[in-house]
């Protein structure tokens, strides 16, 4: 068996994350039914976890970070996945918190009731990580107290910052030019 994930990126701190889990057979036989797709989480970084599947699929509707979940594939009693067949997709979708910054790692390992071949490589997992992108966007304004400004007096301005952009906006810290 191969299971394939997929990071549907790139991804962004206060934005929905997806990933897709494909699951074939490479043979050198049929793969005999269950087959099985364990997902482990990543520990931290995303809510929790909407879990979908295509038909034939049994698995939980949601799963919380940093825990595993299966999903199994009963398909007909005494059959099996042919070689070079591939079964239905498996999609996770997660909120990525705003605050969330680094990467997010997720595995995926298929089995089934069929000997693994020996093989130097390990088709059956796959990892993939993908780093969250935490840059924002800021909007400046910069307003007179006041109606005018009188020759020789001070003037006084405010600034108003807003975050645009969905990750939060950490220390922050802008510059105002005053004319010479």
């Amino acid at each position: 068996l191969e299971v394939d994930k997929v990071a549907l990126g790139p991804f962004v701190a206060g934005q929905a994350a997806g990933w897709t889990v494909d699951t074939r057979n490479l043979g050198p036989s049929i793969a005999r039914y269950p087959i099985t797709v364990t997902d482990t989480l990543p520990t931290s970084g995303i809510g929790t976890v909407s879990i979908t599947a295509g038909a034939g699929w049994d698995c939980p509707a949601t799963a919380e970070p940093g825990t595993s979940f299966t999903c199994t594939y009963a398909g007909t009693p005494g059959g099996g996945l042919a070689v070079g067949a591939t079964l239905p997709r498996i999609s996770l979708t997660a909120a990525i918190p705003a605050s969330t910054t680094g990467s997010l790692t997720n595995r995926a390992e298929a089995a089934s009731a069929t000997t693994r071949p020996t093989r130097p490589d390990t088709p059956w997992i796959d990892t993939v990580t993908t780093p969250v992108s935490d840059a924002t966007t800021l909007t400046i304004v910069k307003s007179l107290v006041g109606d005018e400004i009188v020759p020789g007096t001070t003037a006084d301005y405010s600034f108003t910052v807003t975050n645009t952009g969905t990750p939060n906006a950490r220390t922050v810290a802008f510059t105002d030019a005053l004319p010479a």
